[in-house]
């Protein structure tokens, strides 16, 4: 019981590690469009930015599903 309450602390402690560095990520990329003089490559580049943790686990999913 200890070894499974381990497994699925470690795994929990993963996951919020992987969300927290994409919103770091993700942070990064916003500020990287702030240096978008045009403002249509403003608002194209904050659209790729604005990508949920969620959605861009869906997105890896499915290209790591198409590689097998």
């Amino acid at each position: 019981m200890r070894n499974i309450l381990i497994v699925f602390s470690v795994m929990i402690v993963s996951a919020c590690s992987q969300q927290q560095a994409y919103h770091a990520m993700q942070g990064n990329q916003q500020r990287q469009c702030d240096k978008h003089t045009n403002h249509q490559d403003y608002l194209a580049c904050m659209d790729q930015a604005d990508v949920s943790f969620e959605e861009y686990q869906r997105q890896r999913q499915a290209l790591l599903e198409g590689d097998k």
